[in-house]
């Protein structure tokens, strides 16, 4: 199992409503792509994400590691 923390800021929405979770993930859940599918992110939506790990810019491919930081927001948009 892998300890991690994942902060939603913005208008994205965690499955519970929270604006940060600390999760127990299977040691299966390799990638940041794995991570939002088991949150229940389609892969259609994946693609909108922007995606901090450990602070720094990342991609859906990244290695989700023991004790890592995840931020998820979406771009900011309006006209």
């Amino acid at each position: 199992m892998k300890r991690i923390s994942v902060e939603y800021i913005g208008v994205i929405a965690s499955p519970n409503g929270e604006k940060q979770a600390f999760l127990e993930i299977d040691d299966n859940v390799k990638t940041i792509k794995d991570l939002l599918t088991i949150l229940g992110y389609s892969e259609e939506h994946q693609k909108y994400i922007i995606i901090k790990l450990n602070d720094q810019d990342a991609i859906l491919e990244n290695i989700v590691e023991n004790n890592c930081n995840i931020t998820l927001f979406l771009p900011a948009g309006g006209g």
